[in-house]
């Protein structure tokens, strides 16, 4: 309750203009009905989460005037905290806003959840959950490695939320740790960041999307001009995986090559992981993760197929159930 008296008395919010411009607002885009935001200028900037960068920058933000609530109900002390994430709306021919609007007024348990979006003449807001957690990236530093049963287990929150975007005609593409939280109170996983998300009809901006992405994690069929599709997930999905049960990301062994040379590995079909084979034990896991990583699409495990695997392995804790011999489905 101390903030919101602070607040109240003092109400000197730092508004940085390149973050909320006074003027030249093209459009206010509500995605959550429910929630209490009209408008996109009751907030100041807290600090910078991540520093200005060419794709976009994030911003923890808070209320200037939060809703003042009794002493006697129980107040969270993040309720005020937001979100904001900033990208540029002139670098691709794909209207990123898209995305979120197939999402309105949906929530789903292991999603982060999308406020509004305010959009200018040259960039966009998008208004977030703020989850008080670490990134998924912070804890392995800390840990080093996951028990693969565990990898199996924390797999499924987040296979829950991309196939929830499957459900709704979204691609996620950015399988990266540090875009996967950590929800303590709440004792969930929380996937996050939509900006290189595409629909799955095609109509996306195939250039801006494999130059965007970390060159380690594009698909290959980005690289050789096959449609995208929601199987394409399944090689984000590894990528995740091996990077959990390793400690590094794949293509570990080539993380200061050029990103033209990366791809030619990419395309040549080696074993993106290969450097890091010793360190997975078991044999089934080890042909799962090279099934996920087939480059032609046609011969690649389906997400569907991943999920119920994933699914049944992690609830039995028998890493058999990951192999694609019908005894063990």
């Amino acid at each position: 309750m101390v903030f919101y008296w602070i607040k109240q008395a003092f109400d000197t919010p730092v508004c940085e203009e390149d973050i909320f411009p006074n003027d030249d607002i093209e459009s206010f885009i509500k995605l959550n009905a429910t929630h209490h935001h009209t408008e996109s200028t009751s907030l100041e900037v807290t600090c910078r989460i991540e520093q200005p960068g060419h794709f976009g920058n994030v911003m923890l933000v808070a209320e200037t005037k939060p809703i003042l609530t009794s002493f006697d109900s129980e107040v969270s002390l993040t309720d005020q905290f937001y979100v904001i994430k900033q990208i540029s709306n002139d670098e691709s021919d794909f209207d990123i806003t898209k995305i979120f609007e197939k999402l309105r007024n949906l929530e789903h348990p292991n999603l982060i959840r999308h406020y509004w979006i305010t959009k200018y003449p040259n960039h966009i807001n998008i208004c977030l959950q703020y989850i008080s957690g670490n990134t998924l990236e912070a804890e392995l530093q800390h840990r080093m490695l996951f028990d693969p049963i565990m990898v199996l287990q924390m797999m499924m929150d987040v296979l829950d939320a991309v196939d929830f975007l499957h459900s709704h005609g979204i691609i996620y593409l950015y399988w990266s740790l540090g875009n996967i939280l950590l929800d303590s109170l709440n004792k969930r996983l929380i996937l996050s960041n939509l900006t290189l998300s595409v629909t799955d009809d095609g109509n996306y901006d195939e250039g801006y999307t494999k130059q965007s992405l970390p060159p380690n994690l594009v698909p290959p069929e980005l690289l050789t001009g096959v449609s995208l599709t929601q199987n394409s997930d399944c090689w984000g999905a590894a990528c995740v995986m091996v990077h959990l049960l390793t400690g590094h990301q794949i293509w570990y062994n080539h993380r200061h090559d050029t990103r033209e040379s990366l791809w030619d590995k990419v395309k040549s079909g080696c074993c993106p992981f290969s450097s890091e084979e010793g360190k997975i034990k078991q044999a089934t896991l080890l042909a799962f993760l090279k099934a996920c990583f087939r480059i032609n699409l046609s011969e690649r495990i389906s997400f569907t197929d991943l999920m119920r695997r994933i699914r049944a392995a992690a609830a039995k804790g028998n890493f058999d159930l990951l192999s694609d011999n019908p005894r063990n489905s």
